[in-house]
């Protein structure tokens, strides 16, 4: 087994290097709004100003590499700005943390059922504003979830041809 300080040097490498890639998901701090299974299309972070609402690929403290959103920007003076990040499905902050100690951001997610879904859409900014600012928010997608997935499920196995 690799380590994992070995693993995240790995990745850092590989983040540097590539423009973009892919990451499946295996965890639940970012539920409901990005869950286990999902996949992510990450792509360097260069130049490109992050923001408040931008899901971030970072080091995790047990695991290679989580992705979670930042809640808030720092700034020290014009060059440098910590970010405070934090899983949607987490009670504790992960931090504050430079701009070269993150990965990555996410650029796309690819739900169940092949849906696509664009971070830099206009549809994505009002929910990340609602999942940030607004506190319940999040159960109530959790239970529009579980009757999207009822319905949808429903729906595919009635137009299913039985013989």
């Amino acid at each position: 087994m690799v380590a994992k300080k070995t693993q995240q040097r790995l990745f850092a490498q590989y983040f540097k290097q590539s423009k973009e890639f892919s990451l499946r998901v295996f965890g639940c701090s970012m539920a409901p709004l990005i869950n286990k299974g999902n996949i992510l299309i990450v792509e360097k972070i260069g130049q490109r100003p992050l923001k408040i609402g931008d899901v971030v690929i970072f080091p995790g403290t047990e695991i290679p590499f989580v992705a979670h959103r930042i809640i808030k920007i720092k700034h020290q003076d014009t060059k440098n700005l910590q970010y405070l990040i934090k899983g949607d499905n987490t009670f504790s902050t992960d931090g504050w943390f430079a701009k070269k100690d993150l990965y990555a951001v996410v650029k796309t997610i690819i739900k169940k059922h092949h849906r696509a879904i664009s971070l830099r859409s206009w549809q994505w900014q009002c929910l990340s504003f609602l999942v940030l600012y607004l506190p319940g928010f999040r159960s109530l997608l959790s239970v529009l979830k579980v009757v999207y997935n009822h319905l949808y499920d429903k729906k595919k196995s009635s137009t299913t041809i039985r013989r």
